[in-house]
């Protein structure tokens, strides 16, 4: 058990010589690689009734190896249970059809940022822009097309459109496309240009204008943007079916709406799409889902409304309840501004900056022998310089989690990610290990209960 759990993990955290007594936030791993982690449990172990959040309490080789085993041999009632669970499930979605769902109230994170949107309508905050470089291959454009409809086929988060009802905001599900690209209009946004120089200002305003243009539209479903930027010397120098290819050096810009997208989206889109263009039978992409992202939605209402005590989302909002009792939630910062602002213009911006590499060596260290990830260790210099700054010694903090907790959305396309708050209350006379020793306790607490949406968790 512990040398095939040796092996999964240096294959996944990239290390030969991981210790079986060792601490896995001593490699610095994240929320993400944690539940990958859980993933390949369940497909090499084949348990099922893991989660996410005993892999936040067991941290080595050593105590996962003897969790597993646990799981493995239920007592003779939970195996009768288990087989009762699975029954029913398999009732369920054979019986009730999940796939054929094609209109729901959206999700708690799509809500937000629906009603976001419509607030700051002429700022385009939730574009997620990828951009491809044409590397050897020559790209056949119609192709492309093909493929995109097929990805878009299979997942229907890409086809959904968004309207206002008298109760709730619904996403509706598109009828599903045909491989016809006379119809992707109605699917995805399309634009091909060709310009003289790929290192040129224009190129810098093509780009500027796909990261904060209004080029999506939620109301006709229109969440995937493709824009082929092509040289003009390659569209030049070659035959005359240049028009369905794209050459080495151009680029392809794929534009996703946040709400139905977020950052491991990418492997499954980019997945399927390579998949979809490398054979001729476009169709080879399974296009009925057991579970799309509709379905997820949909559970996590009935899970949010479920009124049992000892539910997940009862039992997350009580732990929510206990960090933020006393609070003070109209307190703001007494950071030395310049100047005051009166109210809020949803601009933001980022400063770029580099740290020396000794600096850099040097804080891997310390996480890799405090048994700490980099991310705990950063905040925890965050929340020093900013209970200095502002004389405040109880700080609180946003980030964002993964919500990614089960293995059925580990490859899905969609918007699972929350916005969770991390509140840190310490003793100012407390060394500088043992704040990070807290700050790691607070980030495993935090990620354990992130799943309970950020509405729920902030009144």
């Amino acid at each position: 058990m512990e040398t095939k759990l040796h092996s999964i993990w240096c294959e996944l955290f990239g290390e030969d010589n991981i210790s079986y007594s060792s601490s896995y936030d001593s490699i610095g791993v994240d929320s993400l690689v944690r539940l990958k982690l859980l993933s390949l449990y369940r497909k090499h172990f084949g348990i099922r009734n893991m989660k996410a959040a005993e892999l936040f309490q067991y941290t080595t080789i050593e105590e996962h190896a003897r969790l597993i085993k646990q799981k493995q041999t239920p007592p003779n009632g939970e195996i009768k249970d288990d087989i009762k669970s699975l029954q029913e499930l398999t009732y369920q979605t054979n019986g009730s059809k999940q796939n054929s769902v094609n209109f729901a109230p959206t999700s708690y994170v799509q809500n937000s940022i629906w009603l976001n949107e419509q607030q700051l309508h002429s700022l385009a905050i939730w574009n997620l822009p990828l951009i491809l470089k044409i590397r050897k291959e020559k790209v056949s454009i119609s192709r492309l097309h093909s493929a995109i409809l097929a990805v878009i086929t299979k997942h229907k988060i890409l086809r959904t459109s968004y309207k206002r009802s008298e109760t709730c905001i619904l996403q509706v599900v598109k009828q599903a496309p045909s491989l016809d690209e006379v119809q992707r209009e109605n699917y995805y946004s399309f634009q091909t240009s060709v310009i003289a120089n790929l290192k040129n200002e224009l190129l810098e305003d093509i780009l500027q204008n796909e990261s904060i243009g209004n080029v999506l539209d939620l109301e006709r479903g229109i969440v995937l943007r493709c824009h082929l930027i092509k040289d003009f010397h390659n569209d030049s120098n070659n035959s005359s079916d240049h028009e369905d290819l794209l050459y080495p050096n151009d680029l392809i810009f794929f534009n996703f709406h946040h709400i139905a997208f977020d950052r491991m989206s990418l492997k499954p889109f980019l997945s399927d799409l390579q998949l979809a263009y490398s054979t001729t039978e476009l169709h080879i992409l399974d296009a009925t889902i057991d579970f799309q992202y509709i379905d997820h939605a949909i559970d996590e209402r009935k899970m949010i409304e479920d009124p049992s005590p000892e539910s997940e989302m009862n039992r997350a909002r009580i732990h929510w309840q206990k960090i933020f009792e006393g609070y003070n939630y109209e307190k703001t910062l007494r950071l030395p501004y310049d100047f005051n602002i009166d109210s809020r213009s949803g601009r933001g911006d980022h400063l770029d900056f580099e740290i020396d590499e000794y600096i850099t060596t040097a804080l891997s260290d310390f996480a890799r022998q405090s048994n700490i990830t980099m991310f705990e260790l950063l905040i925890t210099c965050f929340y020093l310089f900013l209970s200095k700054l502002t004389d405040d010694n109880d700080v609180c903090m946003g980030s964002i989690a993964a919500n990614r907790h089960t293995a059925e959305v580990q490859n899905l396309i969609g918007m699972f990610v929350n916005f969770v708050p991390y509140r840190l209350r310490f003793d100012p006379t407390l060394s500088f290990k043992d704040l990070t020793w807290q700050v790691h306790q607070t980030c495993s607490e935090v990620s354990q209960y992130s799943y309970l949406p950020s509405q729920e968790i902030i009144p």
